[in-house]
């Protein structure tokens, strides 16, 4: 072979043994491409949410792909929302006291908002559902509460605390007409310092 010579060694210029950046940029997308199970993201969620309910027929879930908004046509929004048997059994026991709604965005390349449900039960502050909206409106976050109310019947809670969201605070209040909203710790310092550098006193 060319290279039985241990004292020859191949070209600086070929990539086969000198890869650029690039080359191996490239290897390692066609790698993880190809352990995925199709090519649209949305069609990867639906296959996995096949899967996970094969695997647990009490798990719950809600699924709606968005689709091409054209022109003068409004298309479908994107919805995800997932529940455990576990978690209805949970906001059951814990939810009608406080609820907790948690949000968390802008932290990922798909810039989507992901929203945990959570309660304190007798050992810590635990999640019960969580659902992915397109957005952070009031109107996304309404139907995904609406969706887990229907999940959860009996679910009603005296409070619930939110971060410093009008779009939360407005679809709770429309869900839940006697529910008292809080502001969570946090949030409520930081309302307070926007307040008073406003000029108020």
């Amino acid at each position: 072979a060319e290279f039985e010579n241990q004292d020859v060694k191949p070209s600086i210029f070929d990539r086969a043994y000198y890869p650029l950046s690039k080359d191996i940029k490239n290897h390692i997308h066609t790698a993880i491409a190809s352990g995925k199970l199709g090519s649209l993201d949305q069609e990867n969620l639906k296959k996995k949410i096949e899967a996970w309910k094969l695997e647990d027929l009490d798990r719950l879930f809600y699924y709606r792909p968005a689709t091409e908004r054209l022109e003068n046509t409004d298309g479908e929004k994107f919805l995800f929302l997932h529940q455990e048997n576990w978690q209805r059994r949970l906001l059951k026991m814990y939810g009608n006291t406080v609820s907790l709604l948690d949000a968390t965005y802008r932290t990922t390349k798909y810039n989507l908002p992901f929203f945990m449900l959570v309660v304190r039960t007798n050992v810590e502050y635990i999640p019960v559902a969580q659902f992915v909206t397109e957005d952070e409106t009031s109107e996304s976050i309404q139907e995904a509460l609406q969706i887990l109310k229907n999940w959860n019947p009996d679910w009603c809670p005296a409070y619930f605390m939110v971060d410093y969201s009008e779009a939360e605070i407005n679809s709770i209040k429309a869900e839940f007409e006697s529910t008292k909203i809080l502001l969570c710790a946090f949030h409520r310092e930081q309302a307070w310092e926007r307040w008073s550098r406003s000029g108020n006193t």
